[in-house]
């Protein structure tokens, strides 16, 4: 992940970022991995993350 976010950040705005897992086509341990890489990770704030892994989907969902 280290090389990937940053750039990610870079291209995007980070309001249109959302974690997506690809479940059921990648297995349950790895899915929670990345999940976890993300939330753990001190490239993003904490802020980002929360807007990566919930506000952001919830936006686009309307909700």
């Amino acid at each position: 992940m280290p090389p990937q976010l940053p750039m990610l950040l870079q291209m995007a705005d980070e309001n249109r970022i959302v974690y997506g897992s690809d479940t059921p086509y990648t297995i349950e341990p790895v899915v929670k991995k990345l999940a976890d890489e993300i939330l753990t990770t001190d490239l993003i704030t904490d802020q980002q993350k929360e807007k990566f892994m919930y506000q952001n989907a919830e936006t686009l969902l309307g909700r």
